[in-house]
């Protein structure tokens, strides 16, 4: 007859001895429990584990909504909505997290209303073309707006370049902007409101090196984040967003 377990400390899984004493079994106990006997001891054997395959969520609270395709998220407080979107970590009540990667904070009355959240785009450029760049440096994954409400976005950028082909190691550049945008619902625009603000910090780059955001029509609209180098170089780029949102039909 299989002994009944005494401690599971961890992975490993002791028995109670003939006298009520802590013993480590044998293969026929550990066997009876779902253990996986090495020889000496009982052990709880992990399963195979690929991130890849499954939707990791980490979740703490009560009435959070996540979308069934969403993966890697985690989630922090109540009442938060997150959509199809991976590497999520949403915290407070009532966010709405709508983009890749994006670090999101609320605490507010509806869905989305008052929310601030981080965004970092990463990319290259080779040439004296304005290139666009991604969230993560994954093609397709962009500062994309709900399109359900009306709403204003403000946000602050650190703008990072850095050469690093032979011809100009260490040449690069810190900017600091502030821009703000609009979407409304009745006549389905998103626009820029005003200019971007900005300082600059330069170490020996070319005066070419720009970068922009551009409102941009799509399904549904975003902004898009777009860098300019120059010809003969090679620039890696990181753009930083501290985005400020209000969403006034949630009210």
């Amino acid at each position: 007859m299989a002994k009944k377990i005494f401690n599971i400390d961890g992975n490993l899984i002791t028995f109670v001895g003939s006298k009520g004493e802590e013993v480590s079994g044998d293969s026929e106990d550990c066997k009876f429990v779902g253990g996986h006997f090495d020889g000496t001891n009982c052990v709880i054997k992990a399963k195979p584990h690929n991130p890849n395959l499954t939707n990791e969520r980490n979740i703490l609270g009560q009435g959070n909504t996540i979308d069934t395709l969403g993966q890697n998220n985690n989630v922090l407080g109540n009442f938060h909505t997150i959509d199809n979107v991976d590497g999520s970590h949403t915290i407070g009540r009532f966010a709405h997290t709508t983009r890749h990667g994006e670090f999101n904070h609320a605490y507010t009355t509806a869905k989305g209303r008052t929310q601030r959240s981080v965004l970092m785009f990463e990319g290259t450029t080779t040439d004296a073309n304005y290139t666009e760049i991604y969230l993560g440096g994954v093609s397709g994954k962009r500062f994309i707006i709900d399109e359900t409400k009306d709403l204003i976005l403000g946000f602050e950028a650190y703008v990072l370049a850095y050469r690093v082909d032979s011809g100009g190691v260490g040449d690069c550049m810190n900017k600091f902007q502030h821009a703000t945008f609009e979407y409304t619902i009745t006549s389905r625009t998103l626009s820029q409101v005003g200019s971007t603000g900005t300082k600059t910090n330069n170490k020996n780059h070319a005066t070419s090196w720009n970068n922009r955001f551009v409102a941009t029509s799509g399904t549904p609209d975003f902004i898009k984040v777009e860098c300019q180098g120059h010809n003969g170089q090679t620039i890696h780029w990181s753009v930083v967003l501290h985005v400020f949102e209000l969403k006034t039909s949630a009210i």
